[in-house]
């Protein structure tokens, strides 16, 4: 009688430690795939950044590329930027309009709006794809 009741017992701990074990693993893959998403944000950010700085850099040297110009007032400018990291990039550039907010499409079709009273002449915006 006593080794039936002792393998009941050693059988309920062994399902609780199972369950405890299974339940662990889970936690640990969703806080690894949140973390991939983290890495993932912050390469797209960093990328997006780098493509901004190397249409900067293009137009402050005077440098040729397609659809890359620096917009008047109320003109925008949609240029694919540089692939970093993995990532495509675009950049747009709208003419900040001194009358009324601008808005303009990037090559993604996403919309963004550059503010009437904003502190530049142009409008700056780097999307970048499938982060």
């Amino acid at each position: 009688m006593k080794k039936g009741i002792v393998l009941i017992v050693v059988i309920g701990i062994l399902i609780i430690i199972f369950t405890l074990a299974l339940v662990a693993m889970y936690l640990m893959t969703q806080e690894a795939r949140i973390a991939e998403h983290k890495i993932r944000r912050m390469r797209a950010f960093y990328s997006a950044q780098a493509a901004v700085v190397d249409v900067l850099e293009r137009l402050r040297r005077g440098l040729p590329a397609p659809g890359l110009a620096t917009p008047g007032p109320g003109v925008s400018a949609n240029v694919a930027g540089p692939t970093l990291n993995g990532y495509n990039t675009s950049i747009l550039l709208i003419g900040r309009n001194p009358a009324q907010d601008e808005t303009a499409n990037d090559a993604f079709g996403d919309s963004h709006t550059c503010p009437q009273n904003a502190n530049t002449g142009v409008c700056i915006f780097a999307t970048v794809d499938d982060y």
